[in-house]
């Protein structure tokens, strides 16, 4: 008897990966240090001219991702897509971690950020909360892989 052929899809090719991370604005950051390991949905904003994505953390006093984020050496981000069994998309972006001081972080990555991650209310809403702290990192990318299968509408230039 013959296994079902499950779809592992293709590897992306030109811009696709690109488009998926400019597109998209959120995904999964997993973070692992010693035995311990982490994964966050996160909001980010990608920032392709300078190979980095581009995150906000915000903090209660006893925050697990910021504990993490500053043992870790790599992490990982992923970003996907899904319709169905048959029609997916996938990136998986790896890299170092780096704190942007936030008197660094200049209003274009914070206009690029809000604008791709959506879900995000900005700074404002955290102002005057003693109890919630507001970080800015950046995850440099080294390695970018991504995945799909079949055809999404909107991933249709290669």
């Amino acid at each position: 008897m013959s296994e079902p052929t499950v779809p592992i899809g293709e590897a992306m090719v030109g811009g696709t990966a690109d488009s998926l991370l400019d597109e998209q604005g959120h995904g999964v950051l997993s973070l692992a240090t010693g035995n311990r390991a982490y994964g966050i949905p996160m909001s980010y904003g990608y920032d392709g001219d300078h190979d980095r994505i581009v995150m906000q953390f915000v903090n209660g006093p006893e925050s697990k991702k910021e504990q993490l984020i500053r043992e870790v050496e790599e992490a990982t981000l992923t970003v996907y897509n899904y319709d169905s069994p048959q029609s997916w998309e996938s990136v998986i972006v790896r890299g170092a971690v780096e704190a942007l001081p936030s008197k660094e972080v200049s209003d274009r990555f914070a206009s690029l950020f809000f604008a791709q991650a959506e879900d995000a209310a900005g700074s404002v809403r955290w102002e005057g909360r003693e109890d919630v702290a507001v970080t800015w990192y950046a995850l440099l990318i080294d390695e970018v892989s991504g995945r799909r299968a079949g055809g999404l509408p909107h991933r249709t230039a290669e």
